[in-house]
């Protein structure tokens, strides 16, 4: 899966924004980013300390762009607007708005917002929360929930594990906004959608109780939305991967044991289930990929290596080629309106 990823990245042309430079891991990744041509890359950050990084881990920056957030000739202070506008009708200041793009994160989203670059990837020196606020101060959502999905390949078998990184407690209608934003990304990445909805109980073996309910209620409404998609819930993890235990547990799923979506009640199990499986299952997680944002960007992990960067870079930019689709679709639609 990964190879196609990359071989439809390097089709997609896209401008990558790469926010944490400074870092060596963030370096190496772009060059090898670049040699493969998955996408343009621009390093944000003191591009002295980057010239530092590089020549530290013999890596070439040949064809990769910098820009300097030093003192020297910093861009920092051209960059509040985007930011400014989307947020001043909640109350943010100039003032505020010029002092949160000093984070990268914000710097980037920024340029992103301006037209400079398709897409930004932050958070291997930063916590998810700064990246997360970056692309919802700067972007803004669209219609549905914002929730982020990580893609776990394994054994020929992807899984797209939602949300681990967003919604802390997500309700019924949300859930089902995250398991069809999730949908959509299989899609675009190429993965039929089979969409499982987790729990402790299968089919009520719980119990009635509010957190049952609630998968429960979730699964009813992406079933009523989505009607031609194989979806069931509430289920165990068991009966939504092994063949043999759904047909003990769920008879008649839709599913039979093959899920390719797991879609967790709350980001407790969400964020626990995935490091579980990528740590102790040797899984390769890749993400989280943010989902139901106005403009691309992608969520690192703090402990990510230049393989886990070099993933999403190539993900990212073949999710920008489906963002381009969507926005392309919205602005017909309008037209279609008038």
């Amino acid at each position: 899966m990964l190879a196609t990823i990359r071989k439809r990245a390097r089709e997609a042309h896209k401008h990558i924004i790469l926010a944490e430079g400074n870092d060596e891991r963030v370096v190496i990744a772009a060059a090898r980013a670049r040699k493969e041509r998955l996408a343009r890359i621009t390093l944000l950050g003191d591009v002295d300390k980057i010239l530092v990084e590089a020549h530290h881990t013999k890596t070439s920056l040949s064809g990769i762009s910098l820009l300097d957030t030093g003192h020297k000739h910093t861009i920092i202070p051209h960059l509040f607007k985007p930011v400014y506008e989307q947020r001043k009708t909640k109350g943010l200041t100039i003032e505020k708005a010029k002092e949160l793009v000093k984070e990268p994160a914000f710097a980037a989203a920024a340029l992103v917002a301006m037209g400079y670059a398709d897409a930004f990837i932050s958070g291997a020196t930063h916590p998810t929360a700064d990246t997360i606020r970056a692309g919802l101060y700067t972007f803004g959502t669209r219609h549905y929930a914002s929730s982020s999905m990580l893609i776990l390949p394994k054994h020929h078998r992807p899984l797209l594990f939602a949300d681990c990184g967003f919604n802390i407690s997500p309700d019924a209608e949300q859930l089902a906004n995250i398991a069809v934003s999730t949908a959509d990304t299989a899609l675009f990445l190429g993965i039929n959608p089979r969409i499982a909805f987790l729990s402790f109980s299968t089919k009520g073996s719980g119990g009635n109780n509010l957190f049952v309910e609630k998968v429960r209620k979730a699964a009813d409404l992406v079933k009523h939305a989505l009607p031609d998609l194989p979806v069931e819930g509430e289920m165990q993890v068991d009966a939504a991967l092994i063949p043999a235990i759904a047909k003990r547990k769920m008879q008649h799923s839709k599913l039979h044991g093959d899920a390719t979506i797991l879609i967790f009640p709350d980001l407790n199990a969400g964020n626990i289930g995935y490091k579980l499986v990528e740590r102790l299952g040797g899984a390769r997680a890749v993400g989280p990929i943010m989902q139901g944002f106005k403009k691309p960007f992608c969520d690192l992990s703090r402990g990510c290596s230049p393989d886990d960067i070099v993933d999403a870079i190539a993900i990212t930019a073949v999710q920008c080629t489906a963002n381009d689709q969507w926005e392309a679709r919205y602005h017909q639609k309008q037209l279609d309106r008038k």
